[in-house]
């Protein structure tokens, strides 16, 4: 829990959002509810050579009503249940390929396992990093016509294993 706070609670874009001893309480409620869920939810990611917990990722279901696509074929006229692909690496970590090994393993998993349609994934537009790694996976990238996130990116990636 220690490692997971400094990772993603003290992130300077995250700062003092939640203390230690509230963390404390989300984490075991976090893994108790995906021990439960099995194929969706988050995994940390760990270094190999030292152990060290260095972030997270995850598949993570939820209404997106905050995401409007363009696309037709993407839209319908009611909110969609999508699954998120999403990540947090630690900042002094990152542009080093570990949310690309994460993240790419997650795709596979997601995608062959639990043979899920499709996966979104939601960053700002200022966020170049993560728009770079989405197109990395494959996934298309669309702007958020949503009136109260417009321009934020949202990458879709159809699973194309199941045409």
């Amino acid at each position: 829990v220690e490692s997971y706070h400094r990772v993603i609670d003290e992130d300077p874009k995250n700062a003092g959002a939640i203390s230690l001893a509230q963390r404390r309480d989300l984490v075991h409620s976090y893994v108790q509810n995906d021990m439960l869920n099995g194929a969706l939810g988050w995994w940390a990611i760990v270094l190999r050579s030292s152990n060290c917990f260095i972030g997270r990722c995850g598949v993570d279901p939820y209404v997106a009503d905050f995401v409007r696509i363009a696309e037709p074929s993407l839209q319908g006229p009611h909110n969609r249940v999508e699954v998120e692909l999403a990540y947090h690496i630690d900042a002094g970590l990152r542009r080093r390929g570990f949310a690309y090994e994460a993240c790419s393993s997650l795709v596979a998993y997601s995608f062959e396992q639990t043979k899920l349609p499709r996966l979104v994934s939601v960053t700002s537009r200022t966020n170049t990093a993560s728009q770079a790694l989405m197109m990395k996976l494959g996934f298309r990238m669309y702007e958020n016509s949503h009136p109260e996130y417009q321009g934020d990116a949202v990458g879709v990636l159809e699973n194309d294993r199941l045409r």
